[in-house]
């Protein structure tokens, strides 16, 4: 007998199927099948009815089977043990959490839950609280956040918040003009939407209906809460919400009026359960202080944006003088917007050093081409006529005309200049000579 003959006959309790069975352990189905044989062989009794369309367990089946959770479970343990050993902050982590929590915490505490424990894998499980229970009990989590009050004493508790519910009415509703805090009171007769049964939210509203003489609205249970945000926002009914189900980052819905309730607001208080024999229990402890406290402080509106965290083709340089602010899309209506300046720049830095080195290579042709012709060549000891410059050049209208030559520069061709034409005042007609 070893252990993954005891795994074989578990994953055939749970599947009833051996094909299945094989699908879940990774093996082929002859392999199993000859496997759960020799260990029925070794025990001397039949374990398994095998007939033509499902498997079902002889009642010692059904006992040896329960006893080998009970001891792959001890032995993943020790494996987890071993694993700590080496590195207390590794390995996996299950951690199980309720649909009405789930969506609102997890956005707050898992960049945490990285950041503090990089080397840990972490599975998240969202299911109702009661399925949750049961895959605690059997091993299958190693822990779970869940609502208050959870009767076991096998699990281990550590309290992490308390969460205030919220009147939820559409606009216009009776319980708007109040102008103050609500009392259990001001709910007598009014009919609330609920969450159908299985939900430790819906039960917790169904002890204030209790205690306030709220009624439920039977036409209609929903099954997520924002199902029943939308719903009420739609005019359909009230409910109650939690406060974090209706905090940013969730979009606020339009319609929906929320109302708090005076001291002491009706409200559920969150924990966290591992069992007592787990060996993450000193690691479950450290999740805790982090679900304890689930909203980080956050950068104020209007902050300084790290110039990493923009991407990186709109890291351009602006034309007001701020060099490498990230420039958003939203702000400057699209990256085109924000490429186009830095074009503009570029043609304005780069035009003058390719007109003057224009100029340049004209020049050294007319000095070239005269030093062909020779002193011999009677045109030689002017400049070709198309380099030919007048005294003086004709000022535009309302400019003086310069007294004298003005020192020999390299200006920029105008618009519209001919390319073998060289700028005026320049006085590159003497060096031709």
């Amino acid at each position: 007998m070893n252990l993954r003959d005891l795994e074989y006959l578990v994953a055939l309790d749970e599947h009833r199927h051996f094909g299945r069975a094989a699908a879940a352990c990774y093996v082929s189905q002859p392999t199993l099948s000859t496997q759960v044989k020799k260990l029925e062989t070794e025990l001397g009794v039949p374990l398994v009815e095998r007939g033509v369309r499902r498997v079902l367990l002889t009642p010692a089946g059904e006992q040896v089977a329960a006893r080998a959770r009970i001891m792959l479970d001890e032995a993943a343990e020790i494996r987890v043990l071993a694993d700590r050993a080496r590195n207390p902050r590794s390995g996996t982590l299950r951690l199980g959490i309720f649909p009405t929590l789930a969506p609102y915490l997890l956005p707050h505490v898992v960049p945490t839950l990285r950041r503090r424990f990089p080397d840990i894998e972490l599975r998240l499980v969202e299911e109702r609280s009661p399925e949750l229970l049961d895959q605690l009990r059997a091993g299958r989590l190693d822990a779970a956040a869940l609502a208050l009050p959870v009767a076991d004493d096998s699990l281990h508790s550590e309290p992490l918040f308390r969460e205030d519910f919220l009147m939820a009415v559409p606009d216009g509703h009776q319980l708007t003009q109040l102008h103050r805090p609500l009392r259990p009171a001001d709910l007598a007769g009014e009919p609330l939407l609920l969450l159908e049964d299985g939900h430790c939210l819906r039960d917790q509203t169904v002890a204030l209906c209790r205690v306030s003489g709220a009624i439920e609205h039977q036409e209609f249970q929903a099954t997520s809460l924002e199902t029943l945000r939308h719903m009420v926002a739609a005019g359909a009914g009230s409910t109650l919400l939690p406060a974090m189900s209706v905090s940013p980052p969730v979009a606020p819905a339009p319609g929906l009026r929320l109302l708090p309730f005076a001291a002491p607001a009706p409200h559920r208080d969150i924990a966290l359960f591992w069992r007592g024999s787990s060996a993450v229990a000193e690691l479950v402890r450290d999740v805790a202080s982090v679900l304890r406290n689930p909203r980080e402080p956050r950068s104020r509106p209007g902050s300084p944006r790290p110039a990493g965290d923009a991407p990186p083709q709109l890291l351009e340089l602006s034309t007001n003088g701020d060099e490498g602010r990230p420039m958003g899309r939203g702000r400057l209506g699209g990256a085109s917007r924000v490429r186009r300046p830095v074009r503009r720049l570029q043609r304005r830095a780069v035009r003058p050093d390719a007109r003057a080195l224009l100029v340049v290579v004209l020049t050294l042709l007319a000095l070239g081409a005269a030093a062909l012709l020779g002193p011999t060549t009677p045109a030689a000891t002017a400049a070709p006529a198309s380099l030919r410059l007048p005294a003086t050049a004709p000022a535009d209208a309302g400019e003086p005309v310069p007294a004298g030559p003005t020192p020999a520069t390299a200006a920029p061709l105008g618009r519209g200049s001919s390319a073998g034409v060289l700028p005026r005042n320049t006085g590159m007609g003497a060096c031709a000579g």
